[in-house]
């Protein structure tokens, strides 16, 4: 039998969670990455990350809605920040500029992009 552990942290929402933990680590994502596979297309990789774009813009408006519901609409808008990152032109316009013009992924654009608004920041 495997060994117990029992976590303790803020919560996202109320409740209590119980389950298998997966720890899941990515691997960075890089033009020779990509280029092993097939050969680099800017035009796909700037489509791949507007479309991301839109799925992550439902899936926290989603989640801002389901947050008003249980917590009250004060809690809830943190989740408008969000949007205004993802609604942010200069944000995602960098990001898609980084892609065709250093022939990066959209994963690697959107670390590098994120990096140079923290360190503004």
């Amino acid at each position: 039998m495997a060994e117990r552990l029992e976590f303790k942290g803020l919560p996202a929402s109320p409740g209590i969670a119980v389950g298998a933990v997966l720890i899941y680590k990515r691997e960075k994502a890089s033009k020779q990455d990509l280029m092993e596979f097939n050969q680099f297309d800017s035009k796909r990789e700037v489509a791949r990350f507007a479309k991301a774009l839109e799925e992550t813009r439902k899936q926290v408006q989603m989640l801002r809605e389901e947050a008003e519901q249980q917590v009250g609409k004060d809690a809830a808008a943190i989740f408008e920040a969000h949007l205004m990152i993802l609604d942010d032109n200069e944000f995602s316009g960098k990001i898609m500029k980084f892609i065709r013009e250093n022939e990066m992924s959209a994963e690697e654009a959107v670390r590098k992009v994120s990096e140079q608004f923290i360190q503004t920041f």
